[in-house]
């Protein structure tokens, strides 16, 4: 009976399965063979890496549309037979052909998906034009955790596609044209670099736009602010996730180059590295797959303004500049580096840097934008408008002037009453009618509390009183006969 075959073994016999194939994809890149052959066996070895359960192979043809150039496993999908799935289908290509950036599509999210697996796409370039899109469908239960390394696995795939397509790689070294192409779109570089404070912003553009510029397969943009480490951009990537784990391996590789303030270039070989950089270096690597990495630091700008003296110039030799980030260039086919590769990215690197600097000196700024709303409106008032504006102002206060100083008179005809100065309402108990004889208070004469002001007329309770006094009356009278009785008795 045989003993199972440990994990950790098994790990690794699928790792080197998976490494093999791609060393295979990397080998048919370079050989002349007609586009369906090469992109057949292409996603044969593609599918068969990630364990997806089909591939299709998607290229422009001369209208500008999308054709099947090849495929494996397709009819087991059901995208042909599900209605309106080709559409969507189609929908979800040309998005991934207008932003040229890898996608992992899953159900939940925002994009509607044609079938039941999770797609993963990536796109085909050619002369830095997207042609083509290479599509995965993958198992619908597939881990989370794992979507994000086939997305990456199948970026680096079509990096060989895509050099496949170019037919062979540029010689920028020995072609004039592609010379003075490199410093025109170095010039477009830096421009892109100068258009934004934002550092997000900056690390994007950093990130993508370097790729081409360099020839290189994937290019990231590493920080760092205090003691915390970042991976700010990763070309071909619109969001990084920081928990992935060649996220984390790169930035733990970063934080020693940068610590160090030294360009570490790795070409297949670890030996005469320092101690502190083979290990994060070793797990990057086998993270990556990348058979060459190179990263170059950035440093902060120096002041443009120096203080003159030998003394000063001696401080500032001993000063060491203080590194502030780092470029990650990795090249995924080849070991060795481009002809002028570290130059070039030393060129890009101290560009970078500057302009990631210069955008976090910006954000600095206490209150930033309250200060832009007031630089906006203060802006306004230049030129003939402030002119302008002055003119108006005395104008308006010279017209409130005259009116505060000079008054005139202005006659007015209207019908009006004399009203009391001080008035105030007396509410009596009864209702009665007010006679001239019932006023018994002059004009203008003060009155106290308790002085009598009006007696009303009330007819009703004039004979209320009349029967009443009557009663009385009778009720005296009864009193009288009865006392003269008592005293004949």
């Amino acid at each position: 009976m045989t003993e199972p075959v440990p994990s950790d073994e098994n790990l690794k016999k699928v790792r080197e399965r998976v490494m093999q194939l791609a060393r295979e994809i990397e080998q048919l890149s370079g050989q002349e063979l007609p586009a369906p052959v090469f992109f057949q066996e292409f996603l044969t070895r593609v599918v068969t890496a990630v364990g997806a359960r089909a591939g299709v192979a998607w290229l422009l043809d001369e209208s500008g549309r999308l054709n099947l150039a090849a495929q494996m496993n397709l009819e087991q999908t059901g995208l042909r037979e599900t209605p309106g799935a080709l559409g969507i289908n189609e929908k979800l290509l040309i998005e991934v052909m207008q932003t040229g950036e890898a996608r992992t599509l899953t159900h939940g999210g925002e994009a509607k998906l044609p079938t039941e697996h999770v797609l993963v796409l990536s796109a085909l370039h050619k002369e830095k034009k997207c042609v083509g899109v290479v599509e995965l469908f993958q198992r619908p239960d597939v881990p989370i955790k794992a979507q994000s390394g086939y997305m990456q696995f199948l970026e680096q795939m079509c990096g060989y596609a895509s050099r496949f397509l170019e037919g062979r790689r540029r010689s920028l070294e020995t072609n004039a044209d592609l010379k003075n192409q490199f410093w025109t779109d170095f010039e477009q570089f830096s421009l892109r670099l100068q258009r934004s404070l934002q550092e997000q912003e900056v690390a994007d553009a950093a990130a993508s736009d370097s790729r081409a510029l360099l020839g290189c397969d994937r290019v990231s943009v590493a920080i760092r602010k205090g003691r915390s480490f970042r991976i700010r951009a990763v070309s071909g990537q619109s969001s990084v996730n920081g928990r992935a784990n060649l996220i984390v391996a790169m930035r733990k590789l970063s934080r020693r180059v940068i610590e160090m303030g030294e360009t570490l270039v790795y070409t297949g070989k670890i030996d005469g590295l320092a101690p502190q950089i083979e290990k994060p270096l070793a797990a990057f690597v086998q993270e990556s797959g990348s058979r060459m990495v190179m990263l170059v630091p950035m440093f902060e700008n120096e002041a443009l303004v120096r203080k003159q003296g030998e003394e000063e110039d001696r401080e500032r030799r001993k000063k060491r500049p203080k590194a502030t980030g780092c470029l990650v260039i990795e090249q995924i086919a080849e070991s060795e580096p481009a002809p002028q590769l570290e130059q070039r990215a030393e060129l890009v690197a101290d560009h970078v840097g500057a302009a990631l600097w210069n955008a976090r000196q910006h954000g600095r700024i206490f209150g930033l934008s309250l200060w832009k709303l007031i630089g906006r409106m203060l802006e306004w008032f230049r030129g003939r408008k402030l002119a302008i504006t002055a003119a108006v102002l005395l104008g308006i206060a010279a017209l409130v002037a005259v009116m505060t100083l000079y008054k005139l008179e202005y006659p007015v005809k209207a019908e009006g009453k004399w009203m009391p100065v001080e008035q105030h309402a007396v509410f009596a108990t009864y209702d009665g009618l007010i006679t001239r004889d019932g006023i018994r208070i002059p004009p203008d004469q003060l009155v106290r509390k308790g002085d009598i002001l009006i007696v009303l007329q009330n007819d009703e309770l004039d004979g209320q009183i009349e029967e009443a006094e009557a009663s009385i009356q009778k009720q005296k009278n009864m009193q009288g006969s009865k006392q003269e009785e008592i005293r004949a008795t």
